[in-house]
């Protein structure tokens, strides 16, 4: 009964469907809610039955044995009824904690996801045409100022442009020491890790390659506003 008034199903009465909707998990639910119900009334006509097979056996008992042996086997089937009756209870408490918790678990779970949708759908505003990934969407929520880190470039190339740049201005006694400082400079130097993941890369490098959209910050506020480039021009010319 915990589990119906706390509005909580056991595993064993979840039900699944192929069908992944919104309205399918609520008929599901609503269903799995319903055996929640069904099995407690089960549970308290079986203990009904039980309970008046035992009455009718006890009576045999009691007429069959003396007082003093039949008083002593209700005191033995009280104490083991007792000592049952704790460990089904001790199991019942664990498997209703672990149900709450885990509600709880996906309770914080959907309020922070719908919290972060929410945010979401207020920093990055969708005018075009293009639908946006969640990569997409998710790093431009950054804003327009946010600036990923540059892959580290070869070795090489600096050494050429430096060679070219000594050359043109270094004394000719200074060029090697210059050479060998920079050189110490680029071997201590360490790559700076990258602050956006592959799939945002890949994501950054869609957009940039899109000729089709602009993206600006509104006029008001912090929001990155995606727009079709045709529409971006009208509004800029008062069209």
């Amino acid at each position: 009964m915990r589990c119906r008034d706390s509005d909580l199903v056991p595993k064993g009465l979840v039900l699944d469907s192929p069908v992944k909707s919104p309205s399918a998990y609520r008929i599901l639910l609503q269903a799995s809610k319903c055996l929640v119900r069904e099995r407690i009334q089960h549970y308290r006509n079986e203990k009904h039955r039980i309970f008046a097979k035992s009455e009718i056996e006890r009576q045999k008992l009691h007429d069959t044995l003396s007082d003093e042996d039949y008083s002593s086997l209700r005191n033995i089937q009280t104490k083991s009824n007792l000592k049952v009756d704790e460990e089904i209870k001790t199991r019942q408490t664990k498997k209703y904690k672990s149900l709450k918790a885990q509600k709880t678990k996906e309770t914080t779970s959907s309020t922070s996801s719908n919290a972060r949708d929410e945010f979401l759908s207020k920093t990055v505003v969708n005018l075009s045409n293009r639908p946006l990934t969640d990569e997409q969407i998710n790093l431009l929520s950054r804003g327009l100022k946010y600036a990923p880190t540059t892959k580290p470039r070869n070795h090489d190339e600096y050494i050429v442009n430096i060679e070219k740049g000594l050359r043109q201005l270094a004394p000719d006694g200074k060029i090697d020491y210059i050479r060998h400082q920079i050189a110490d400079l680029i071997a201590k130097s360490t790559p700076q890790p990258s602050n956006i993941s592959r799939l945002e890369g890949e994501a950054l490098k869609e957009l940039k390659e899109d000729k089709n959209i602009t993206i600006v910050q509104a006029d008001k506020g912090k929001s990155t506003v995606i727009m079709d480039k045709d529409d971006y021009h009208l509004t800029v010319s008062g069209g």
